[in-house]
């Protein structure tokens, strides 16, 4: 894997003008599934190319004799198919999906690039105004990778080409032509502005923002519904074959488009200074205001709305747009401090905010902002604290994008029967059908945070300095989804009693149908897992989450010494404890706690650390880190059964050198840099449950050992 990046810049003062400007370009390749041992083999599947299954059943056959299709015209039961050496069965969905790997295509990490351009100007126009502006320009480019699309369908016992006399679903999967993502996302943003001072103890800021983004989305190698139901039936498809003849499967594949375009424009004032003076100090004030306009639209291919390809609903373009107006003061008082200091109250001081905002789509909230700083003694302990309300309105994406079909992760869920009781065996690795997209009934999220914490930085100590903060976050209506292996076993337990059970519809796909909110409704326990997975449709929109809860501490400790003849040391430890974090998606549904557990979707380690001992030489020529990673183990709460996942620790290593003090002139302005990270080549502990390659690899690296380097030139 390669991930080259150049950056320039520089910058230059013409009297009371100076400009910045810089660029940047950076390329990151793709790392897919197979080129991890770790992701391989974890997930298998039985929608490809020679497999079935008895229409209504959960008995699957497996074409045998390394043949490409079964002869046509026969009429055969499965017992005979099996006797004549054409099929292999009866097998399990899981034992035929051992068949078949899903880690040769999907990409685990994307391919990127960036091109960026920046440019910052300022302009004094006086000694007390200036004007200034600021300019970006942004194109990023990425590209990922899925196994292509499964399609499966009825074929009845009276077609030539099905071997069998009964009904059987025929599933294929087009491996040669995998789904492609690519996005590309052109971004420029202005700001334009005057600033000034007033008085000595006054400064205003008057300021425009204008920002776009236009976003092209192309999905490549999906397929026509027609034209697949049109070579269905005159036969030129084959559903029963491995390989087609040449050019069927082109002639069915097409290219999604889906083009957005966004903006965001504003204008805000602001005025600070102070309003009288106290003993221990200046009461200073800051007031503002703002107001913003967005745009958001979306058009997309004639297939895309009209739901033409295969198992895909219909999406429509739109246009919404909203409005903003803000009002925002803060003041700062010091009680006690400077010639007003009092044993015990060395220095204490209180603010206080409030903001209030009027939104065109939804309610006009009002949100306060407390905090405190004392230091009772003296400079070297200082305790700290604050509360905070906040308010997220739900974005124009979020309340009126588009929506996606396709499947959910791999599911591993115990397996109940019809009266509810637990058949005490698990499912195996499942991929159900899924819905998914914005929600105009959303409700703006809400949310009250507060936290407390002291600092000490004793001078008998010299370059000691240790923190702790006590956090607590209590987050309600979040916009979110429901989590699919939640849905999965809760309706797999307790059948329509299941709070998500009306999300959950049942159906057969014969011909690319789809069945979210019109197949068939649950109406018992065991129905998740008693048939084909891909008779199982979940329609899960994004939707207000009941509440998200949190507390726990943020730690940090550093200590920094000289040593004479070797330089300046700095060791350094962070940390977080996690007390608690629980999640309730529905009222009233049941909270579930998953701090010390990989939740399905995330981990959350009741601690982490990250420490560092970095060294600078004496002359500050030479410079040097190794820094350490640790994640402890955790349960694995999504698995059916008790699992604990390893814990997970890496190295880094970077060593750098300033030729500074060089006696050749075109060498002072290098920098050079070498390192190494994840130094052991440590990979991502196994969690059974995860439904994309079995690790977490957005809590852990995927990459292993990774080696880069680096050149700056200062002139």
């Amino acid at each position: 894997m390669g991930d080259p990046q150049l950056l320039r810049g520089g910058g230059a003062s013409f009297g009371p003008t100076s400009l910045t400007i810089t660029t940047e370009w950076k390329r990151s390749d793709p790392l897919i599934q197979k080129e991890r041992d770790f992701a391989k083999g974890q997930f298998r599947t039985p929608s490809f190319a020679g497999s079935i299954n008895l229409a209504g059943t959960t008995d699957f056959y497996f074409l045998a004799g390394n043949r490409n299709a079964p002869p046509q015209n026969l009429d055969l039961t499965p017992a005979q198919a099996v006797a004549q050496g054409i099929y292999q069965g009866p097998l399990t969905q899981d034992q035929v999906a051992q068949f078949f790997d899903l880690a040769n295509y999907p990409t685990m990490l994307l391919r990127a690039q960036r091109r960026s351009f920046t440019a910052a100007l300022e302009h004094k126009l006086n000694d007390t105004t200036s004007i200034f502006g600021d300019f970006i320009y942004s194109l990023n480019e990425t590209e990922s990778v899925l196994n292509a699309q499964p399609v499966s369908g009825n074929v009845v016992g009276t077609n030539p080409n099905n071997p069998f006399n009964v009904t059987v679903t025929a599933r294929n999967r087009f491996v040669n032509f995998p789904r492609i993502y690519a996005n590309q996302s052109t971004s420029i943003r202005g700001v334009a502005g005057i600033k000034g001072k007033i008085t000595n103890n006054w400064s205003y800021e008057l300021a425009g923002n204008f920002n776009r983004t236009d976003h092209a989305y192309r999905n490549r190698n999906l397929i026509d519904g027609v034209k697949y139901t049109e070579l269905v039936n005159s036969g030129a498809y084959n559903p029963f074959a491995i390989r087609q003849n040449p050019g069927v499967i082109e002639s069915m594949l097409g290219i999604q488009f889906r083009n957005y375009d966004s903006q965001l424009n504003s204008f805000d004032f602001r005025l600070n200074g102070s309003v009288f003076r106290l003993p221990a100090g200046d009461v200073q004030i800051g007031v503002g205001a703002e107001t913003r306009w967005e745009s958001l639209s979306f058009v997309n291919d004639r297939f895309d709305q009209t739901g033409q390809w295969l198992q895909a609903t219909p999406r429509q373009p739109f246009s919404a747009r909203s409005t903003t107006d803000g009002f925002f003061t803060e003041v700062r008082v010091p009680i006690f401090g400077g010639g007003n200091s009092r044993p015990g109250f060395h220095v204490l001081e209180l603010s206080a905010a409030v903001r209030h905002d009027i939104y065109s789509k939804t309610a006009d909230p009002t949100v306060p902002k407390y905090s405190l700083r004392w230091l009772p003694f003296n400079d070297e302990f200082a305790i700290r604290g604050s509360y905070s309300e906040s308010f997220s309105a739900p974005t124009l994406f979020d309340l009126f994008g588009p929506v996606s079909v396709g499947f959910t992760s791999s599911i591993n869920t115990t397996r109940y029967n019809t009266s509810g009781t637990s058949l005490g065996v698990a499912s195996g690795s499942r991929q159900y059908r899924s819905q998914s997209g914005s929600n105009p009934g959303l409700n703006p999220s809400e949310s009250r945070n507060w936290s407390a914490g002291v600092v000490w930085s004793p001078k008998a100590i010299k370059g000691l300095s240790v923190s702790a903060d006590w956090f607590n976050i209590d987050e309600r209506d979040l916009i979110s989804s429901i989590s699919s292996s939640l849905i999965v076993s809760d309706v797999e337990q307790k059948g329509p009693a299941s709070p998500y059970a009306s999300l959950v519809r049942l159906g057969t796909s014969l011909a690319g149908e789809t069945y979210f909110g019109t197949g068939a409704a649950i109406t018992s326990p065991g129905q998740m897992t008693n048939r084909p997975s891909d008779e199982v449709w979940i329609s899960n929109s994004i939707v207000n989450v009941a509440g998200y809860w949190q507390d726990g501490m943020d730690l940090a400790a550093s200590y920094k010494w000289t040593q004479q003849g070797l330089g300046n040391f700095n060791a350094s430890l962070a940390g977080t404890y996690i007390r608690e974090y629980a999640v309730q998606s529905l009222p009233n549904g049941a909270v579930a706690r998953y701090q010390d557990g990989f939740s399905g979707s995330a981990v959350y380690p009741r601690y982490r650390t990250r420490s560092n001992l970095d060294w600078v030489s004496a002359n500050n020529r030479w410079n040097a880190t190794i820094g350490h990673t640790w994640v402890p183990e955790v349960d694995d709460l999504a698995w059916s059964t008790e699992y604990r996942v390893k814990s997970y620790h890496t190295f880094d290593l970077r060593v750098g050198h300033s030729f500074s003090g060089s006696s050749n002139r075109w060498l002072k302005g290098l920098q050079a840099t070498i390192g190494v990270n994840n130094v052991f080549n440590k990979f991502p502990p196994l969690i059974r449950s995860e439904g994309n390659q079995s690790h977490d690899i957005s809590s852990y690296d995927p990459i292993g050992r990774y080696i880069y380097g680096s050149i700056k030139y200062k002139f």
